[in-house]
C-alpha cells in the first residue's frame, strides 16, 4: 500500500480515488496510510460510503476524529452508492 509511495521521488498526491475492500478496518488503514502522502489541498475521494452498514462512512468519521495534525473538509455526495470527499487543509 502506502509503503510503495516515496514522496521524495514521486511527490505528494493531488488526487486519490479509493474504491477497495469497503471493510471498516481496511478503509481506516487506507486512510491512515495514504493521507500522509496527500498534498495540502489534495483530494481523497472514497466510493460506496452509503452501502451496507456504512462501513466506509464510519471509517472516514473515525479517521477525522482520530487525527489532529491536519484539517480535513468532508463533502458527501449520495449519488451512485455515495462518494465521500476529503480535502486536506493546512492549519494556517
Amino acid at each position: 500500500m502506502g509503503k510503495l509511495w516515496d514522496v521524495t521521488k514521486q511527490g505528494y498526491i493531488d488526487f486519490l480515488y479509493l474504491d477497495s475492500s469497503h471493510a471498516y478496518e481496511n478503509t481506516l488503514q487506507e486512510l491512515r496510510i495514504w493521507m500522509k502522502h496527500m498534498k495540502i489541498g489534495g483530494w481523497f475521494l472514497c466510493h460506496d460510503v452509503n452501502t451496507g452498514i456504512h462501513t466506509v462512512f464510519r471509517a472516514i468519521a473515525d479517521y477525522i476524529i482520530e487525527i489532529d495534525d491536519v484539517n480535513l473538509e468532508y463533502h458527501h455526495y449520495p449519488d451512485r452508492y455515495g462518494f465521500g470527499l476529503l480535502v486536506k487543509r493546512s492549519r494556517d
